[in-house]
């Protein structure tokens, strides 16, 4: 196995969603949260770490601001976390108690817990970073801000990618 797939088998097939049918070690990329020219440059540039280390990065930022990490908070934000709970409690109680809960809270209690769930995600990302930092995960050896975890939060207020 090429050193990008260990990289992604250790940050976890739920990053990739792993199709199943793929077999172990091997993920399906294109269901990566990435634009189709960020799939490009990953198969195009297949020996390029740096390339691929910064097209990882980003998508983890995307995951957060656009994907999965939006999720919770914008259930949240809406007062209801699962919409089929309403008509059927019995069949899903916990996610039937998520909905009284957000139910009770006011607009701006529900944001300060909509801005908790998105930071946990955060951080989550963040933990797998420094975990794969320290591990020595090709390509999570290095970062260009000191770390990858420095430059995904760097990436996350906005930062540029060097030039070199």
């Amino acid at each position: 196995m090429d050193s990008f797939a260990l990289a992604l088998e250790a940050a976890g097939k739920s990053l990739l969603g792993n199709s199943g049918d793929v077999g172990p070690g091997r993920f399906a990329l294109s269901r990566l949260m990435l634009p189709l020219s960020s799939r490009c440059i990953m198969s195009s540039v297949a020996d390029d770490e740096r390339a691929q280390y910064r097209t990882l990065i980003d998508s983890l930022v995307r995951a957060c601001r656009e994907g999965q990490g939006r999720i919770g908070p914008d259930r949240a934000r809406r007062g209801v976390w699962n919409p089929e709970a309403v008509a059927r409690p019995e069949q899903m109680p916990d996610q039937h108690k998520m909905n009284i809960l957000l139910a009770g809270l006011s607009d701006s209690d529900r944001e300060v817990l909509a801005q908790m769930l998105a930071g946990a995600f955060r951080s989550g990302v963040h933990e797998t970073l420094v975990i794969l930092h320290a591990a020595a995960v090709p390509p999570f050896q290095d970062g260009y801000e000191g770390s990858p975890y420095h430059d995904f939060a760097g990436r996350m207020e906005g930062w540029s990618w060097p030039a070199s």
